[in-house]
């Protein structure tokens, strides 16, 4: 008889270390059960100082469970600008920005499908002074660029998207007659995403 007791309070002992070991961890923010990405060539239509202008760049992003995007982001002003400031008329004027990206994906399966980003960064203005033969930089802007893209699946590894965004430039205080009105504004955007879709 106590051998019996002894067996069954043994087996009970080890089926209870092993549930323990089989039972997860509960956490408030859980793993994404897939992840995938994509990267390439950003191209965004808007105006800086009253006039059209193109901006380039990239983006690369992490896909989380489909749907939440989350990674960084480049542009750079390739229109050649010129000056309206009074101060610095007809000089040559750089302009760009980069920081972070975060979104979401609605029905990502569909072939047609929207996406919100926010572009989050720091950006550079730079115009040349003729005077002194010096640029003149304002380096510290910070920018936002909430976007809304409507987006299909070319191919499994390629997304098309067509969209619309507004950039707020803030603390542009550094360059002579300059505000932040003057760098922020619509713009419309086509972006090319090669990845793993899947």
């Amino acid at each position: 008889m106590k051998k019996i007791l002894l067996t069954l309070l043994v087996l009970s002992f080890a089926g209870l270390i092993f549930a323990q070991e089989d039972e997860k961890m509960q956490t408030l923010i859980k793993a994404p059960s897939k992840i995938r990405g994509y990267v390439g060539p950003l191209m965004n239509f808007t105006n800086i100082d009253g006039e059209f202008a193109y901006m380039s760049g990239f983006t690369a992003s992490g896909i989380f469970n489909d749907k939440i995007l989350f990674g960084f982001y480049s542009q750079v002003l390739e229109t050649p600008m010129y000056s309206k400031n009074d101060d610095y008329l007809g000089a040559d004027m750089n302009f760009d920005h980069q920081g972070i990206s975060i979104g979401y994906i609605f029905m990502p399966k569909k072939m047609l499908h929207f996406t919100t980003i926010l572009y989050a960064g720091k950006g550079n203005l730079e115009v040349y002074n003729d005077l002194t033969e010096k640029w003149i930089d304002d380096n510290i802007i910070f920018n936002l660029n909430p976007m809304i893209e409507a987006e299909i699946n070319l191919f499994r590894f390629l997304r098309v998207g067509v969209g619309v965004n507004y950039n707020f430039a803030f603390d542009v205080d550094q360059i002579n007659g300059y505000t932040d009105q003057d760098f922020s504004g619509f713009g419309g955007n086509l972006s090319l995403k090669f990845g793993w879709f899947k």
